[in-house]
């Protein structure tokens, strides 16, 4: 049978199966960190946390029973014998008891060494943290309490020093009998930054007190976990003594958590937890599909309403592939759309138009008077209409709000848009009017209003580029202050010969900042929405620009909102794409968007040619617009094009692509990236293994060159050969840290089969060595026996 054959055959064998709409791993269960201080204050909250909590399938809670910042730090949330209580009833008895009534696990979060309370009792070690050597009974006597009241855990928080340095008088006296050296009388910060032998042994006996600590206040009858940062593993030399004692490990990451987890599976037996910030959904998403080997996904937050558990249960939706068209409101108006098709065609977003300011497409309530003509004529909600039939054709909806304006500059002339050249643009906002009140609050209100009440992924914001405006008196005085501040003193724009140099660096530089302040403020504006921002940008003509001379520098840009989509891209020259595709600081935020016109031919090969270039240079994510003039012909470009992109994934999928069954290779990816995904977690476990059978390995091989010494054989060679595999075996785990478990997995086996050669070697030289020294005795002895039997034969002659 041909490879063609073959590969015809295992597509139709996949197709058989069932699989999944996405490659995503199955999400770990979920638990949450509560904070009493801003989220409980009366039973009834208490109620509602845990409904909401059985609501959106949240499996444990972590609750705060301590305080551990502000002027309380130390005071405690249950009913202690020895320690005041902070809140007006015992909220772990409280929650204990009702989220157990709903199958809700809670664990004690207990906050221990940052205790003001404690610091101020004479425990202190500096500032308000206390000393782990003189604290130890009076925490054991706090964890014995807690475990009292039958928590399903005890979660250890602040199990560290406040900085590298501090320390106690008991921990420079013990030390220095330790060691040898008075802590005092050395420079610690010079010892860090050389390394020194005497900084990896302050280290390592802070670790041991920090170890003995949590020996003697561990609780005895309850799992114990304990939280670790990324500085905490980074700080140590070698994994703490304490890892071997608890049950769970929770390692608290803001970005990249794929690395900690992957290091905690190498230094640790315990479960590994990972705690996530619950900020904006777009980073939420993004953590979750960084954690797929964590062992339960806790999520922080100051507080815990409904919003909050939204955002998690969003985020859990990937959101990432995004291919997209629009909507025009005149199409849908006039029923001139196909939802349907455009869905079989692989598309799964659509942009939907909700307005602009005093001119809006939804029912904006209470303010009447703001919404659009055809909204008030027709007393019809629109964006609700069409959120209704993208959900009924299973497509992504995303909101598209135009930044411009003329309803607000009719009724405010003053603010309409001035260009380079001292026209006045009736239809445009003034720059300088989006951070000013009225705009910024009419726009940000309007838009919160949208995101709150409408259910869609994202925001899009249109039309907030300027080039040839706005150049007005206050946009000047504007830009005078905003170089000011640069230290530099100017009383004009900059000009060349005689007009206004509107591609000036510096004029590019202050319509950034401009716009940047407004996307800011607004993204935190609609934070408890859980929608993404994004905002339209122009590609510049000369890309070394970033797009920065219409005031929206991509490197700044990409840093405040979630998506950039990308407009004005020459499709009729599909090598410029590649060149933009190139240009970008990274890819993972950009949608390319190609505006197409059916009756400009080649329009099939313009599109499928740019798209192909866009997929070739890494892009995720594209659109195509306007669907007006999206026909069959070009659609199915579009369905090619996205199936191409699946192919250059896989050989085999390549193969099927060049067969021109599209639809195999689009069916057949996903059933092989689910079978890759349980494939690479078999390998990471393999992996995982092998590198501690190397461990184990080199922990042999050093008590075999023990026994080597003992018996005055030279190990020079040998002690360099197990350097070199030590080094190896560090570069095995960095590549299982970073994610590449393959290599890891080979290198380690290597490193096992190369300690068991070594570990073989220096045996045998021992061997040899045993048996030369007991033959060399047994030919000393019988010389000694003969010389004896020849002197008592002389002596009997």
């Amino acid at each position: 049978m041909n490879r063609t054959a073959i590969v015809l055959l295992t597509a139709c064998v996949f197709l058989l199966l069932p699989y999944p709409s996405s490659a995503l791993p199955t999400a770990a269960p979920q638990g949450i960190m509560v904070r009493p201080q801003s989220t409980i204050q009366t039973k009834e909250d208490v109620n509602t946390l845990i409904n909401l909590c059985e609501e959106f399938r949240i499996s444990t809670i972590f609750l705060m029973v301590k305080q551990d910042t502000g002027p309380e730090s130390g005071l405690v949330y249950y009913t202690s014998a020895r320690i005041p209580r902070i809140s007006n009833f015992d909220v772990l008895s409280y929650t204990l008891q009702k989220a157990h009534e709903k199958n809700i696990k809670v664990h004690a979060w207990l906050p221990l060494l940052y205790d003001k309370n404690a610091s101020e009792t004479g425990l202190g070690i500096g500032g308000d943290w206390a000393d782990p050597l003189q604290s130890a009974s009076y925490y054991s006597t706090l964890v014995r309490e807690v475990e009292a009241l039958e928590p399903d855990g005890i979660l250890i928080d602040y199990l560290r020093f406040p900085d590298d340095f501090s320390s106690s008088s008991q921990m420079r006296i013990d030390f220095k009998q330790e060691s040898g050296y008075d802590i005092e009388s050395v420079d610690l910060f010079s010892e860090k930054e050389r390394n020194t032998q005497l900084w990896s042994q302050w280290i390592a006996y802070r670790q041991q007190v920090l170890s003995q600590f949590f020996e003697a206040v561990k609780p005895e009858e309850v799992p114990a976990g304990v939280i670790v940062t990324p500085e905490d593993v980074q700080r140590s030399n070698s994994e703490p003594e304490f890892f071997s004692m608890v049950n769970f490990v929770a390692a608290q990451s803001d970005q990249e958590p794929s690395s900690l987890i992957n290091r905690l599976t190498l230094s640790v037996e315990a479960e590994t937890y990972v705690i996530l910030p619950n900020h904006y959904v777009s980073e939420v998403r993004q953590l979750i599909s960084e954690s797929a080997y964590a062992d339960l996904l806790i999520f922080d937050s100051d507080t815990w309403e409904e919003s909050d558990f939204q955002r998690i249960d969003k985020a859990e939706n990937p959101f990432t592939d995004v291919r997209m068209t629009r909507l025009s409101f005149i199409n849908f108006l006039n029923n001139q759309y196909d939802m349907e098709k455009w869905k079989s065609y692989e598309t799964n977003t659509i942009v939907l138009p909700a307005g602009h300011v005093f001119w809006t497409y939804f029912k904006y309530l209470p303010y009447k008077e703001k919404w659009s003509a055809y909204t008030q004529k027709y007393n019809r909600d629109y964006v609700e209409e069409m959120i209704f039939h993208s959900q009924n054709a299973e497509l992504y909806s995303v909101l598209e709000l135009d930044i411009q304006s003329e309803e607000y500059v009719t009724k405010y002339k003053d603010a309409a848009s001035i260009t380079y050249q001292w026209g006045v643009m009736r239809n445009r906002v003034c720059l300088t009017e989006l951070n000013d009140d009225p705009y910024k609050t009419e726009f940000f209100e309007m838009a919160r209003f949208l995101a709150d009440n409408y259910e869609a992924e994202a925001l899009l914001i249109t039309n907030i580029s300027y080039l040839e405006d706005c150049f007005c008196s206050d946009c000047l005085e504007s830009y005078i202050a905003f170089m000011l501040e640069k230290g530099i003193t100017v009383k004009d724009w900059p000009r060349q010969n005689g007009e206004i140099n509107i591609y000036d660096d510096t004029v590019g530089e202050w319509k950034t900042a401009q716009i940047t302040q407004f996307l800011k403020d607004l993204k935190e504006y609609l934070r408890g929405s859980n929608k993404e921002l994004w905002v339209e940008v122009p590609v510049s003509a000369d890309l070394d620009y970033a797009s920065s001379e219409y005031g929206l520098y991509l490197f700044e840009v990409e840093k405040i909102v979630d998506r950039i989509v990308l407009t004005n891209i020459d499709i009729t020259n599909p090598p410029h794409t590649e060149s933009v595709a190139k240009s970008l600081p990274t890819v993972e935020k950009y949608i390319l968007n190609f505006f197409i016109e059916s009756e400009q031919l080649p329009a099939r090969a313009y599109l499928f040619d740019s798209l192909k270039a866009a997929y070739a240079n890494e892009i995720e994510s594209v659109g195509v617009y306007p669907q007006s003039a999206l026909t069959d012909n070009l659609w199915s470009a579009f369905y090619i094009a996205y199936s191409y992109k699946l192919a250059l994934t896989d050989k085999g999928l390549m193969e099927i692509y060049t067969l021109g069954d599209y639809g195999s290779v689009i069916s057949t990816y996903f059933a092989l990236a689910e079978e890759k995904k349980e494939e690479e977690g078999q390998i990471r476990e393999r992996a995982r293994q092998n590198i501690k059978e190397a461990e184990r390995s080199h922990s042999r091989v050093l008590s075999t060159l023990e026994e080597a010494r003992g018996v005055d054989l030279n190990v020079t060679a040998f002690e360099m050969d197990i350097q070199d595999q030590l080094d190896s075996l560090s570069e095995a785990e960095q590549l299982f840290v970073e994610g590449n478990y393959q290599a890891a997995e080979e290198k380690a086996k290597v490193i096992v089969v190369e300690f068991s050669t070594l570990n073989g070697k220096i045996n045998k030289l021992v061997r040899e060595e045993r048996v030369k020294r007991i033959s060399s005795g047994v030919l000393i002895l019988v010389v000694f026996l003969l010389i004896m039997m020849y002197v008592r034969f002389k002596m009997r002659k």
